[in-house]
């Protein structure tokens, strides 16, 4: 475009000649020849951008089944692993984690449970400490309510909500 000018500028005030008339028509075909130029790329473009935002939305789509896929698999995951804990608890552990469930109990205390339970005391204690590991129950003192209390957990919630549905 500025040769253009630029030619036009020299040619101001001239009689227009064969030679200015050519060169003048050949600056205005290199410039259409761009223009055209321009147009084809831009079509490429924008049948380019509609290549990437069909791709994008595909892999959208992708990326939303495979969240999909990931949040089945984690519970059936969660669901393996509380079987396996369940299978893995001892007799003494579940009984404790039933008796919170029948009660609909949160708390309860080594003694409640003692009273409750046809074990002996070391059984329960260990039992409670074996729910304490596998983070079922957490563990608190109380000096005015005679001594440590314990409580379910959030997972020891959900995994006292799942064992022995029915």
């Amino acid at each position: 475009m500025a040769d253009i000018i630029k030619t036009l500028l020299m040619l101001k005030g001239k009689v227009l000649d064969a030679v200015n008339f050519e060169l003048l028509r050949r600056a205005y075909e290199l410039q259409n020849q761009n223009i055209e130029q321009l147009k084809n790329n831009n079509e490429a473009l924008k049948e380019s951008n509609t290549l990437l935002r069909d791709k994008a939305n595909r892999l959208e789509s992708e990326n939303n089944e495979f969240k999909q896929n990931i949040k089945n698999l984690e519970k059936k995951i969660n669901s393996i692993n509380n079987n396996k804990m369940s299978q893995e608890l001892s007799e003494v552990a579940e009984a404790i984690l039933l008796e919170c469930k029948g009660k609909d109990k949160k708390e309860f205390g080594a003694e409640d449970m003692i009273e409750i339970l046809s074990y002996r005391k070391l059984e329960i204690e260990g039992a409670i400490n074996e729910l304490s590991k596998l983070k079922l129950i957490s563990v608190y003192e109380t000096p005015l309510m005679g001594g440590i209390r314990y409580d379910l957990t959030p997972k020891g919630t959900e995994f006292v909500l799942k064992i022995h549905k029915g």
